[in-house]
């Protein structure tokens, strides 16, 4: 019974010891800047063309295809009002936290996944956007984040 008990304090103070440790939610980016300058216009389409398919859904970085879908996640290019329109949605990952709030990327998840440096927040995994490839999907946020064409509908 005493080596049962021992047990179960050690267990205890290593879990107290530990929880200390874990990564901080992300949060809010701290002092993000909108005047950068994009890589290109910052549209949806181009966001989705020329940085999501490309580094989140196809070769290396297939984490986000129909077939990967992690996260609730998928980028077809087949379909991008589906790829919008789960954008445009609330995370799976961070319960009650939009992964895109129009007008405000700096509490966009979208935005503090590909600013974060904590290793298992960061995105895309395995790499790092270009300054001015993270300013476009930064721009199209603060910019309210619409799809394109215009008269699209929005979720």
């Amino acid at each position: 019974m005493r080596c049962l008990l021992a047990s179960a304090a050690l267990a205890m103070l290593i879990t107290a010891g530990t929880a200390g440790c874990s990564d901080p939610p992300l949060d809010c980016v701290k002092d993000l800047s909108t005047t950068c300058t994009p890589l290109y216009a910052p549209t949806f389409d181009n966001v989705l063309q020329d940085t999501l398919l490309p580094k989140c859904a196809t070769g290396g970085g297939s984490c986000h295809t129909p077939e990967g879908h992690q996260a609730g996640l998928s980028f077809d290019k087949n379909d991008p009002d589906g790829a919008y329109h789960q954008m445009m949605s609330n995370s799976t990952v961070h319960v009650g936290r939009e992964r895109v709030a129009p007008g405000d990327p700096a509490c966009s998840v979208v935005v503090e996944r590909i600013e974060t440096e904590i290793g298992r927040w960061h995105m895309p995994r395995g790499s790092t956007l270009a300054d001015n490839e993270k300013c476009s999907i930064v721009q199209w946020i603060a910019q309210g984040a619409l799809r394109n064409p215009v008269d699209a509908t929005t979720p």
